[in-house]
């Protein structure tokens, strides 16, 4: 039983650190670099330090590319 524990606690924490490396942004925080950081047209409480947001879009993509990936 602690092997189990111990392979699934090494398993989750090399996710964390993939998920980690491939995340949406560039910078620390994601409105750093997203299409909506302006007050106006982020209503989000987590701006302007969100890590995670379903509502990012990289502000170098264009609108096409978002609108294709819904």
């Amino acid at each position: 039983m602690e092997i189990a524990l111990i392979a699934f606690f090494v398993f989750l924490v090399a996710w964390t650190c993939y998920a980690v490396t491939i995340s949406q942004g560039k910078e620390e925080f994601l409105c750093q670099d997203c299409r909506f950081n302006d007050p106006e047209l982020c209503l989000k409480v987590e701006r302007p330090r969100a890590i995670l947001c379903t509502s990012y879009r990289n502000d170098k993509e264009s609108v096409q590319e978002s609108e294709y990936k819904r």
